[in-house]
Parts: structure tokens; C-alpha cells; sequence
């Protein structure tokens, strides 16, 4: 059965628009030095308009204004974002959750329901589809499109490839210097992304929802955990990882699932650093990707 159109037209749009707002983070702190970085932070467009900081924080929190009362519960707090680009990118991981928490069954009578959102000094009262379409998306990227617009003018290396995950250019177009990979895989490999960094991080909360339920693990030394077992042991701290840096990932996606690969630099406690090749299985699960098989073969040095 094909998820709820109210679900659809929201969550995935914000999930994935999300994902690239985290990577012009990234673009934007490999821009800066030193003291750049808070400059950046603080830019803006014109002196009566907000900072790239909030600009990225509003479009976040727009998010969970929309998708939440579609769904028929209360608009949760992603709380305010922490100091820098680190605490920018936890904003936005915490939205993503909250929004990977929203299962589609939420939205099934969403069309029935009338929402409200205070909207400056006014009161928007629209129906359901309204809200979504003539209010909470055009805003969403009013503040996405002003942030992107303020790390361009900054001199930021970004472009439209970096904005919608879609184009690719050459190194020689003015717009976008860096070619960009296209559509749901580059999705997928921001999903990744995600998950390695809530594992260093040991954010459980972040960590189970990308997780399917059948999930099972098989280490370098041919041990197998199932999830609970797996993220029980970083919980507890039986299990600590100090970095988990991938590389270049390739992906192969067929209709809803997608097999990833890469190699990936790992370390756990005290001990020194090693490589290992990652496969990783996804399949789409009522309507989000979610890991399902992980296994990893140490690269001997």
C-alpha cells in the first residue's frame, strides 16, 4: 500500500532537503578559517534580515511545524542549536530523527484536519493540504533558499548541483565548482552519514530509528548482533567508538533497496586506528531507509 500523499509530500521533501542543508555545513566550514567561521555564521543578506545560523535553524524547526500537526501531535522542540557549525549540524540530526520517528500510518486522515501556525503577527488557519503546500513548504525554503544565498555570497563554494542534489556540472562552471552526485542515492549516503556519526556520538535515540528491526551486524572477526544487541553494547559503553571516518561511498539502488559500499578508517577506545571495507543493505520500510545488513572485512596493512 503506497503511503498517505500528505506524508509524502512532506516528510521525505524535508528529510532530504535537510540532508543538504547539513552539507553546505560542510561546505561552509571547510571555507572558513579561524574567525571566518563565526563570521559566516553570523552573515546576512541585509542588515534587517536573520543570520545564516537562525536562517538554518527556522528552516529546521519548519520541519517539525509542518510534519507534526499533519500527523496529529503537538510540535516538538528541537531545543536551541549548541556553539558553531558542530552545534548546527546536532540541530538538524535531531530534527531528522524526530521527523524518521513520523510513521506514514500518522498521516492517513491528515487531509481531514485544519492547522494553525503563527506567522509573524498573524494567525494562519488553513485546511491540512493548504498548510503543507501554501504555507509551510514556500517557507521552509524561503529561509533554505536565504541561507544557501547568504553562504554564496560569503564566497562559499556552492551551487544549484550542492542545492538540490540533482544537477551536475563540471569543475568549470562558475555556479557549481564541485560536482554533486544526484537524486536518492545521494540520500542514502547522507543517511549513512548519519547513522556512523550518531554510533561515534553513542546517540542511541538518533541511531535506533535508522536502524531496521531485523537488523544484523557481522564484524571483521565474523561475530553477528542482531540491533538491540548491537546498539546495547555502545549504550551501555561495552562498545566505544573514537572516529569512524567513510570515504568515497558507491551505491547501488534498485527500486527499495540499495546496497552501499566503502572504506572506512575506524577506532575503538585507546586502540590504533585500522581500515575496513563497509556493505551495507538498505531497503525502504514504510516509507524510509533503513539499514538492514552491515558487514565489515578489516584491509590489512
Amino acid at each position: 500500500m503506497n503511503p498517505p500523499s500528505l506524508w509524502t509530500a512532506s516528510v521525505p521533501v524535508f528529510l532530504r532537503y535537510l540532508a543538504r542543508l547539513r552539507g553546505w555545513l560542510d561546505l561552509a566550514q571547510g571555507h572558513a578559517t579561524g574567525s571566518d567561521a563565526d563570521r559566516l555564521l553570523g552573515a546576512r543578506l541585509a542588515d534587517d534580515m536573520n543570520p545564516f545560523e537562525t536562517q538554518a535553524v527556522i528552516a529546521a524547526n519548519f520541519a517539525l511545524r509542518a510534519c507534526h500537526p499533519l500527523a496529529g501531535l503537538p510540535i516538538p522542540s528541537a531545543g536551541e542549536p549548541g556553539p558553531g557549525f558542530d552545534g548546527l549540524r546536532a540541530l538538524i540530526d535531531r530534527v531528522v530523527t524526530m521527523l524518521h520517528e513520523l510513521p506514514p500510518a500518522l498521516f492517513e486522515d491528515a487531509d481531514q484536519r485544519t492547522l494553525e501556525s503563527r506567522a509573524g503577527e498573524a494567525l494562519v488557519r488553513l485546511p491540512a493540504a493548504e498548510f503543507l503546500q501554501l504555507y509551510a513548504l514556500p517557507n521552509f525554503f524561503f529561509h533554505l533558499t536565504t541561507a544557501y544565498a547568504i553562504l554564496r555570497s560569503q564566497g562559499v563554494p556552492i551551487g544549484k548541483a550542492d542545492f538540490d542534489g540533482f544537477h551536475a556540472y563540471s569543475r568549470t562552471h562558475a555556479e557549481a565548482p564541485v560536482p554533486t552526485h544526484a537524486g536518492e542515492a545521494e540520500t542514502l549516503r547522507e543517511i549513512e552519514r548519519s547513522r556512523l556519526r550518531a554510533l561515534v556520538d553513542a546517540d542511541i535515540a538518533l541511531a535506533r530509528p535508522l536502524h531496521a528491526p531485523q537488523f544484523q551486524l557481522v564484524t571483521p572477526g565474523g561475530r553477528a548482533f542482531t540491533r538491540d544487541e548491537y546498539l546495547g553494547k555502545i549504550e551501555r559503553g561495552d562498545l566505544r567508538y573514537l572516529r569512524w571516518e567513510p570515504g568515497p561511498m558507491d551505491v547501488r539502488l534498485h527500486a527499495d533497496s540499495a546496497v552501499l559500499r566503502y572504506q572506512a578508517t575506524l577506532a575503538f577506545d585507546a586502540n590504533a586506528p585500522f581500515r575496513c571495507w563497509h556493505i551495507d543493505a538498505y531497503e525502504r520500510i514504510d516509507g524510509r531507509w533503513q539499514v538492514v545488513w552491515s558487514q565489515a572485512t578489516m584491509i590489512k596493512p
